[in-house]
C-alpha cells in the first residue's frame, strides 16, 4: 500500500488561539467546544486553503467530508477563521486523528523532532487506517494512504502538498 506525508502550501499566522494546541495533539478534541473562533490579521494576498497546519490541523468541508468517509469515527471541531483586514470568515475542521507510531529507524528528523527530512513507515503498524496523524513528532505531520488522496484529489483541493513516504512492512 502507498501512503503520502501530507503537507499544506501555506498556513494562516493565527496570533492567539484559546484553547492548549496540546489538548488536540493528546486526543483531547472531543472536550473543545463545538465550534470555536479564530482571529487573525490577513493581508491582501490571504488566500483560504483546504488544509492547514499551524497552528494545528485545520481543513476544509471538502477535506473533513473525505476524512469522515474513510475514518467515520473522527470527531471534528469546527473552526471559524476570522480574516479582520480582509473581514472575511471561512470554517474548517480540527480533525481529531488517529496518532500512529509507525516511523521506522530509517526516517530522518530533525533534532526536536519537528521535521522530518525522510520518512519510513512500517506498514504492519497501520491497521486499517487511511488516514492518521504520525506519533513521535513534534506538531501535525499527517499521512494518508492512496485510495483516500485520490478521493481528495477528486475534490478539487487548493494547497495540499504530498509526499511519497517509503514503506516497509516489519510485521
Amino acid at each position: 500500500m502507498e501512503y503520502y506525508l501530507i503537507m499544506a502550501d501555506t498556513d494562516i499566522p493565527i496570533a492567539v488561539s484559546p484553547f492548549d494546541i496540546w489538548d488536540i495533539k493528546q486526543d483531547w478534541a472531543h472536550k473543545l467546544p463545538g465550534r470555536e473562533l479564530l482571529f487573525f490579521h490577513g493581508n491582501s494576498y490571504t488566500a483560504f486553503h483546504d488544509i492547514l497546519l499551524q497552528p494545528f490541523l485545520l481543513v476544509s468541508e471538502k477535506i473533513q467530508s473525505v476524512i469522515a468517509l474513510y475514518e467515520p469515527d473522527t470527531v471534528f471541531t469546527e473552526i471559524v477563521l476570522m480574516d479582520t483586514f480582509n473581514e472575511l470568515a471561512e470554517l474548517y475542521f480540527c480533525p481529531e486523528l488517529h496518532e500512529v507510531d509507525c516511523l521506522t529507524e530509517q526516517s530522518k528528523l530533525n533534532p526536536d523532532h519537528s521535521v522530518i527530512k525522510k520518512a519510513v513507515i512500517d506498514a504492519s503498524k497501520i491497521g486499517d487506517k487511511k488516514v492518521f496523524s504520525l506519533a513521535g513528532v513534534q506538531g501535525f505531520h499527517v499521512v494518508g494512504r492512496r485510495d483516500f488522496i485520490e478521493s481528495v484529489l477528486c475534490s478539487d483541493v487548493q494547497g495540499l502538498v504530498l509526499f511519497p513516504i517509503e514503506t516497509i512492512n516489519k510485521g
